[in-house]
């Protein structure tokens, strides 16, 4: 039959066609010829870098902190954040730097002139040195500090603050209205108030029997460098040979 052939090729192009107009879904790698063969980036907002919620206290990250009033800092930091000598013992949980250990040793230091409150001092080693004015005292506030040549001020030992001598050096001071005499280390720069000309420890000042009152008239003479070993141990054996001394440790004062 002539026609035959024709017929199957209609027929056959006519079941192509109905395949084709099958609703189906293109394939994920299906495009048209008018897609480009990369997708358009699409530009999202940038997400806001602030929560929505607040975050929990213990997942806060905090500012570091201005500074601190003097004793605000508890039983375990000094006023600078570094420890207390006379810590509790459950400070030392809290961390490397409430337990670390402060430097024994400190530097020779006599510094280059410096102005406080609108009045200039001069740092020089005067081997003359004496000078007649008031003491001072300061203690629990500033125990456990680093001093002026990074040495650890220690309220229970024999030491002083001064303006201009060496640190660390020896000095002598002197409580004319008993006649008390005492040897010191000066390690830290002060006192800055008024007339005062010196700073002493507390058991400095206690030992000149002048703590309760919290200044005193003496006279301060230079005695020469210090090493750098920080302790007192110089100090309490010139104490040690002192009548007056030997008498107060006699009576248990």
């Amino acid at each position: 039959m002539r026609g035959g052939p024709r017929i199957a090729l209609v027929l056959g192009a006519a079941l192509m066609l109905g395949a084709c107009a099958r609703d189906e879904p293109p394939t994920a790698n299906w495009q048209t010829s008018t897609e480009p063969a990369t997708a358009p980036l699409v530009t999202m907002p940038a997400p806001s870098l602030a929560p929505e919620t607040p975050i929990a206290p213990s997942m806060q990250v905090l500012p570091p902190q201005g500074p601190h009033a003097p004793g605000e800092r508890g039983p375990c930091l000094t006023k600078w954040g570094s420890p207390r000598l006379d810590a509790p013992s459950e400070c030392a949980a809290r961390g490397p730097r409430a337990s670390r250990v402060l430097p024994e040793r400190g530097v020779y230091k006599i510094g280059r002139p410096y102005t406080v409150a609108g009045r200039t001092y001069t740092p020089a080693e005067d081997p003359d040195y004496e000078e007649v004015g008031t003491a001072s005292w300061y203690g629990p506030r500033f125990h456990g500090g680093v001093t002026a040549n990074g040495e650890t001020y220690d309220m229970h030992r024999l030491s002083a603050a001064h303006r201009t001598l060496p640190m660390p050096s020896y000095a002598y001071v002197h409580n004319p209205v008993n006649g008390r005499t005492i040897m010191v280390r000066i390690n830290n720069r002060g006192p800055f108030k008024g007339d005062r000309i010196i700073d002493l420890s507390k058991e400095a000042a206690r030992l000149l029997d002048f703590k309760g009152q919290g200044l005193a008239t003496v006279r301060v003479t230079y005695a020469g460098r210090a090493p750098l070993d920080g302790s007192d141990h110089a100090e309490r054996a010139f104490l040690e040979r002192q009548p007056w001394y030997r008498q107060a440790a006699s009576l248990g004062e």
